[in-house]
């Protein structure tokens, strides 16, 4: 007997700052288009030894020096490494922050310094309100900064709970600068948490054309597809590259497993390939077993096997325990 709905997938991710998207893109990179979900893959920039030559710096803590690497940088780039500065200095010590954030505000006092040296100064303040106001003030700006100011504008409002607020701010981001790639992952994210699913597909697709290879997107895309569009063949692609991106992500593999007996006709060797890693990854995870259990049930016709495993769902505390302890008496023929 088919078990329609019982092939579930882990919910999206949607935990990545703006900070840790431009990480992963090394700088706020152009897109090359926004058509194509499935260009070949683009060479990214690497992150410049300048960058970590003013980390060294401010881990001394030398913030003139770290400065000088900064400004030498961004004189030619202005914006494209302000996000993976601010991760790195995010992670510093509050004993080299302090003399480093004094030098960013002094610096990015000067009209005439790189509107990068600006950004970072008014990202690091750290009165709130002045933080914000100055915010705005480089959002109105046609400098390169518009896009990550609003960008880190809606980053405020989501810490605050304001979703919808931080979506519009997002919005705002990529149309002040539609090559702003973390602006498309932001709200991407934020349409997720409001729980508007459907709408998050185009700007993880335009996102992910920039950063191909990002297994959180890929995934959550692939998610979005098979979960919210019930589109088992659109999800397809995307969660393959999502477990070739990152083969131990288990919510991707049971995705992809999940995908996989969906597809019409059913690719059951991919789904068993993709289960058994997840298992091998996450023995003790209730929806590997899950998927597990419909695979030997409705696919492989093993009920021995599909029963092992829906017992293991159950003592895990899997959330569906009467749906499945149903199944479990179905194929034992007990009532």
């Amino acid at each position: 007997m088919a078990r329609p709905g019982s092939k579930r997938a882990h919910r999206p991710n949607v935990t990545l700052s703006i900070a840790a998207a431009l990480a992963i893109l090394g700088g706020a990179l152009p897109l090359a288009s926004c058509s194509s979900s499935d260009r070949p893959r683009q060479r990214l920039t690497p992150f410049p030894q300048a960058i970590l030559a003013s980390i060294k710096a401010a881990r001394r803590p030398d913030p003139a020096a770290a400065l000088e690497h900064l400004q030498a940088h961004l004189a030619r780039e202005p914006m494209s490494l302000v996000g993976r500065w601010l991760s790195l200095y995010s992670n510093l010590p509050e004993s080299a922050r302090g003399p480093l954030r004094e030098e960013l505000a002094r610096i990015g006092a000067d009209p005439s310094c790189p509107p990068g040296v600006r950004m970072l100064a008014r990202s690091v303040t750290l009165d709130p309100v002045t933080r914000e106001a100055e915010l705005h003030e480089m959002a109105k700006l046609a400098d390169g900064s518009a896009g990550i100011a609003w960008a880190i504008l809606g980053e405020i409002a989501r810490e605050r709970g304001h979703e919808s607020l931080a979506s519009t701010r997002f919005e705002s981001a990529v149309a002040q600068d539609p090559e702003f790639a973390p602006g498309w992952l932001a709200l991407a994210q934020s349409r997720i948490r409001s729980g508007a699913l459907l709408e998050a597909a185009q700007p993880l697709e335009n996102y992910l054309d920039a950063a191909p290879e990002d297994p959180l997107a890929l995934y959550n895309l692939g998610w979005i597809y098979l979960e919210a569009r019930r589109q088992p063949k659109e999800a397809y692609p995307w969660l393959v590259r999502a477990v070739a991106a990152d083969p131990t992500d288990v919510s991707a593999l049971v995705a992809l497993g999940a995908c996989a007996m969906s597809l019409d006709p059913p690719e059951i060797t991919e789904a068993k390939s993709a289960l058994l890693a997840a298992l091998e990854v996450a023995p003790n995870d209730p929806e590997v077993h899950m998927n597990l259990g419909v695979l030997y049930a409705d696919h492989e016709r093993h009920p021995a096997s599909a029963i092992g495993h829906f017992k293991r769902y159950l003592e895990l505390g899997g959330p569906a325990q009467e749906r499945v302890a149903a199944w479990i008496r179905e194929l034992e023929g007990t009532p």
